[in-house]
């Protein structure tokens, strides 16, 4: 604003020493209002740039990021069943460049075994390896060793994921995040989204059974009258 009002009075002063026309000064000030929007533009544009850098450098990290689990040679494919997921004997420490005696494992002895088709909740205070056990499962670790040996299995329908191709493996599993994104959408987009074999139905139906139908029945007869 400081600018334009120095502008301005040159002007100003310009038209009365008849140095400048009224008309001139018109088509200067069209151009100075047509040039003032991009600039604001670019300048927000930038100062949103510099806000989102730090988020940037973390995408280009993660993007650089090599895979540290190495494929076993002739990995298998993982054949799905039932979906049973096995842990066995597992023990696992964030410490491993330290000796099995010195080590604090998050994980000891941990056995469990969840059938297909069934849910298990997982609950502890912070730190007790509630997320360790989600990244055994996707193996972006593997459990402990010791004298060269692996302390315990995990297994997908009696197949140890250490033996199966890791692009495989991940393709099979999904992680919902506790704090979802939710896109600009409908409700039935964001509820299908990944899913591209959904019908509208389908997701109709799905959401009827979680909410028991009512609320979300109203909803998308009310979405297709007006669509």
């Amino acid at each position: 604003m400081t600018g334009m009002s120095i502008c301005l009075l040159l002007a100003y002063k310009r038209i009365l020493a008849h140095e400048l026309t009224i008309g001139d000064f018109a088509v200067f000030q069209m151009y100075i209002n047509q040039l003032i929007s991009p600039l604001q533009s670019l300048a927000r544009f930038w100062k949103q740039i510099r806000m989102n850098w730090v988020d940037i450098e973390l995408v280009l990290e993660l993007l650089e990021t090599h895979e540290q689990i190495e494929e076993v040679p002739d990995p298998r494919r993982l054949e799905v069943g039932a979906g049973k997921v096995e842990f066995k004997g597992v023990w696992f420490s964030y410490e491993k460049e330290k000796a099995p005696a010195e080590r604090k494992y998050v994980l000891k002895d941990v056995s469990f075994e969840i059938g297909g088709g069934q849910s298990l909740g997982i609950v502890g205070q912070t730190g007790c390896g509630k997320s360790t056990l989600m990244r055994l499962l996707y193996r972006f670790v593997d459990v402990s060793k010791e004298d060269g040996r692996f302390l315990g299995q995990v297994l997908i329908d009696d197949q140890d994921i250490r033996q199966l191709r890791l692009a495989d493996l991940r393709r099979h599993i999904s992680i919902v995040p506790q704090d979802c994104v939710l896109f600009n959408e409908t409700v039935a987009y964001n509820l299908a989204y990944g899913g591209t074999t959904y019908a509208n139905d389908g997701v109709a139906d799905s959401e009827e059974e979680q909410a028991k139908g009512e609320l979300f029945r109203r909803y998308f007869e009310d979405q297709a009258k007006h669509q």
